[in-house]
């Protein structure tokens, strides 16, 4: 009964080392069919409070500016599914826009000839299980200190539109996350954004706009708004070589020279050859283009970016992890004292990656 029991434990081991040094369930470098994958759909409620601005408002107009106008996030899998882009029940600009003409009261129409009609271009609503925190600001995954937190980003700019003339109001921009993940609290993380967005109007008044602020024509705001998209990643031909850095990947500006890279279970590694012709690594980059695709540097691999709007997406990891368990080579002994101290040669690192929709931010180069 002893050895039986000894025997079982073996194969149990055998079977989880086999599976720890596993790197990738998936091929990440394939295709993604983003027609493949399941929508979760967001209504937002009626909001509780109602704001009443200081400067007569009796319309709200909302409109998409963002990178990416068709999603707000990629949500994980829940019960081994694939994941789940993340949408309003209708578009991003009339949901938002519904929200807060709920959340006003409004002027009526013609009670008021001074009334503005407040306007709002959304630049960044984006959810995500995969922001990164260090000590209550945003990071990123080159700092020593942070937390992988759930929660949403945003960006919006309001105006204060009277005829031809749109007064700048304020900028909102923040990223608020919790503990709580998006699949099942994404529209909190959106009330709560949204509603103290509005907050400011309350404090507004309409001497303080005619002082501070000069009015600007829509065809400025548009053309303003228009430039964030031209970028010559977006408009000419990636060219090959290597992106020294996120603004080389930006300009496409690659460092043209000879490269190779090996794709291993454990991670890829980019060389070049010094003038003795030996192979380098280079382990600085921010990607690279083999003349076809482009490629990011994330969790030691270089994942594909698929083009996604006018943004990019990639099937990859943002992080990984790493535990030293016992090589195959492990006796008898090594199984009845399980807590004894290995020696070098019968441990291994184990390397694994969790891979997922991610989506680039145009403006940071970080993935979320």
């Amino acid at each position: 009964m002893y050895f039986r029991n000894l025997l079982i434990i073996i194969i149990f081991l055998l079977i989880s080392l086999s599976k720890s040094f596993s790197q990738k369930k998936d091929n990440p470098e394939k295709e993604i069919a983003i027609a493949n994958y399941t929508s979760l759909i967001i209504t937002l409620p009626e909001p509780e409070k109602k704001y009443q601005p200081a400067i007569s408002v009796s319309g709200v107009i909302v409109y998409d500016a963002r990178f990416d106008t068709l999603s707000s996030g990629f949500v994980e899998h829940v019960n081994y599914e694939k994941e789940k882009l993340i949408h309003f029940n209708k578009k991003a600009s009339l949901a938002v826009k519904e929200y807060f003409q709920s959340q006003i009261n409004l002027t009526p129409e013609g009670g008021n000839s001074t009334a503005y009609t407040l306007v709002c271009f959304i630049k960044k609503l984006f959810l995500s299980d995969n922001i990164y925190i260090d000590n209550n600001k945003q990071a990123n995954s080159s700092d020593v200190n942070y937390e992988i937190k759930s929660g949403v980003m945003v960006l919006l700019e309001f105006y204060a539109n009277q005829g031809e003339n749109y007064i700048p109001l304020y900028r909102f921009d923040t990223t608020a996350t919790g503990t709580k993940d998006i699949y099942r609290n994404g529209k909190q993380y959106l009330e709560n954004v949204l509603t103290a967005s509005l907050q400011r109007l309350e404090t507004l008044s309409q001497e303080k706009i005619k002082i501070y602020h000069n009015p600007k024509n829509f065809a400025e705001i548009n053309s303003y708004n228009s430039s964030r998209f031209n970028i010559p990643i977006l408009k000419e031909i990636p060219r090959k070589g290597l992106y020294l850095n996120f603004e080389s990947f930006i300009n496409n500006t690659p460092l043209d020279t000879a490269f190779t890279v090996d794709k291993g279970k454990k991670g890829d590694f980019l060389y070049l050859k010094n003038q003795k012709g030996e192979d380098m690594l280079q382990t600085e980059l921010w990607g690279y283009c083999d003349g076809n695709d482009i490629y990011i540097f994330s969790a030691e691999n270089y994942f594909k970016l698929f083009r996604y709007c006018n943004t990019f997406i990639i099937y990859g990891a943002k992080g990984f992890t790493t535990t030293r368990r016992l090589r195959l080579n492990f006796g008898l002994l090594d199984v009845i004292a399980p807590n004894s101290t290995y020696a070098k040669s019968k441990t291994a690192n184990s390397y694994s990656l969790e891979l997922k929709l991610h989506q680039l931010d145009m403006e940071s180069g970080e993935l979320y």
